[in-house]
């Protein structure tokens, strides 16, 4: 193996390590930022299904944040981008070299 194929192999797994990494803890940031919007508009009961129901929670929160203070709101962004990142991942790990 060359040097440029092992100095490409180390910087393909740091890539990999980081976004292995990067991706669930900015999905838990997202989530706890969708539970605090439960809390603040609606209470600690909306809170704690929030908690327990991410993925709808998440989806429903999206909507009323959306349509209440625009779909250009920080949250909503986030929420986009979240999901497109979760497709692009998809697509790449299903469609990608082995």
């Amino acid at each position: 193996m060359s040097r440029d194929e092992r100095l490409s192999n180390i910087v393909a797994g740091v890539f990999g390590v980081s976004i292995g990494c990067a991706i669930p803890l900015a999905m838990t940031a997202l989530h706890i930022w969708t539970v605090y919007i439960a809390y603040v508009l609606e209470g600690i009961g909306a809170a704690v299904v929030t908690v327990f129901l991410p993925l709808l929670a998440q989806i429903y929160w999206f909507f009323v944040v959306g349509s209440q203070a625009g779909y250009g709101h920080a949250y909503c962004i986030a929420t986009m981008i979240a999901v497109a990142c979760i497709i692009l991942f998809s697509v790449i790990d299903a469609f990608g070299p082995d």
